[in-house]
């Protein structure tokens, strides 16, 4: 993330009625939230650098949302939102499924979904590559025209829209959004 904007979302997945997402408050706090189409269940508020790459790990292990940064615990609650997963409709990356939010302004790296939880305790971050738990991947390296390809295998191919920037060179950030229309962990710049 280069600067603090407004309820800039690393990551959104959901709609009006059920949504997990991972943002900003237009503060220098990051925050979790799970909301259920009554209210908005702020999991964690927790700071974060910016303009630093960082390894965010989110994992839900049953009634329990944490949050990772650098391989490092650093924020946790007890949580069970309804939302969690069938009723998802949306999956955005550096935007969200509301339209008057704004766009993130940071770079992603990698992005990744994975089956059950990889994380209980701290642990030593590794390069992110599509494994037998992934349920999709995007090394954002792999671009076919206005695609993110999704080489866990699994075909949950992103489309891209609106990105503020986009570069393919060696590592390949992009800024802006992502709309993943089928189907955590991140490595993002904040």
């Amino acid at each position: 993330m280069n600067d603090f904007r407004a309820w800039s979302r690393a990551w959104d997945f959901g709609a009006d009625t059920g949504a997990v997402f991972v943002g900003n408050t237009g503060t220098e706090s990051t925050l979790v939230a799970c909301f259920t189409g009554v209210k908005n269940d702020n999991v964690f508020a927790c700071s974060l650098p910016l303009d630093e790459w960082v390894t965010i790990a989110a994992v839900w292990d049953e009634d329990v949302f944490r949050l990772y940064v650098d391989g490092k615990q650093i924020c946790s609650r007890a949580t069970k939102p309804s939302a969690f997963p069938s009723s998802w409709s949306g999956y955005y990356l550096g935007n969200s499924n509301w339209r008057i939010d704004a766009l993130l302004f940071g770079d992603i790296d990698a992005f990744s979904i994975k089956k059950g939880a990889l994380y209980s305790r701290d642990y030593e971050p590794k390069p992110l590559a599509p494994d037998d738990r992934s349920i999709l991947f995007y090394g954002f390296e792999h671009v076919k025209g206005a695609l993110v390809m999704d080489t866990s295998g699994n075909d949950n191919h992103a489309q891209l829209f609106g990105a503020w920037r986009f570069t393919v060179a060696g590592r390949a950030p992009i800024g802006g959004p992502v709309y993943v229309k089928n189907a955590v962990e991140e490595r993002i710049r904040l």
